[in-house]
């Protein structure tokens, strides 16, 4: 089957040999990788685990450089004063409802003091 007849097989169209290229350095370079099958209309992108064990299959997957999203979390830091110099603990929380309801249950003392953080990581 020629390249043009497999862009033209009713599937989405397969990446240009310039774009394969892109993707597979990206690969060795240590960027995340995802994929998707090709002929299911429902795709879902998927990310490589193992990039030393891919085997392409452009005609079955696509590929491609997964986007560098920002993850974010919450961290709750608890003082035994308001001038904050003296730490009880950190906790780190993925969700901002759980780190609120944390700091909102944490009272041992009316000298604690507490405060939510949000932090952003790019992947």
């Amino acid at each position: 089957m020629s390249q043009e007849d497999r862009q033209n097989d009713g599937r989405n169209p397969m990446k240009t040999l310039a774009e394969k290229i892109a993707v597979m350095q990206a690969a060795e370079r240590g960027e995340q990788i995802r994929f998707r099958c090709r002929k299911d209309k429902k795709i879902i992108w998927m990310t490589i685990d193992n990039l030393q064990t891919v085997m392409w299959d452009w005609y079955g997957y696509d590929y491609d450089i997964a986007p560098k999203v920002p993850r974010k979390f919450w961290l709750v830091c608890v003082w035994f004063n308001k001038e904050k110099t003296d730490m009880r603990s950190n906790m780190l929380f993925q969700h901002e409802e759980n780190a609120r309801q944390f700091a909102d249950k944490y009272n041992f003392s009316d000298d604690v003091y507490k405060e939510v953080f949000q932090i952003e990581e790019i992947l």
